[in-house]
């Protein structure tokens, strides 16, 4: 289980939630104590919870953080816009000055 909560002072709340469920199946060797089954299902449940945070972390947080960065800008729509016009003007002024030559 995920969830995810922003309540920070100054940003727009948001809420991200969801669940995650694997299922693996492995044949083990047993040894002569009782404990080795024990033992076998520890690790299986390390490498499932390692295989699960993994996933998360590339697919949920890093896609989430793809998504933010796409929809929200860090720099107001006017200067965006006046960049835009300054690259457009030195292209356009590279490129006159190239085929001037």
């Amino acid at each position: 289980m995920l969830w995810l909560q922003n309540t920070r002072t100054g940003f727009e709340n948001m809420d991200l939630g969801g669940s995650l469920s694997r299922q693996v199946e492995k044949d083990l060797p047993m040894t002569s104590d009782n404990f080795s089954h024990i033992v076998n299902i520890g690790g299986m449940v390390e490498k499932m919870e390692n295989n699960i945070r993994s996933v998360l972390e590339t697919v949920y947080f890093g896609r989430t953080l793809d998504l933010l960065n796409d929809i929200r800008s860090l720099v107001d729509l006017e200067s965006k816009k006046a960049h835009d016009e300054l690259n457009k003007g030195i292209a356009n002024a590279i490129k006159d000055r190239t085929s001037g030559n």
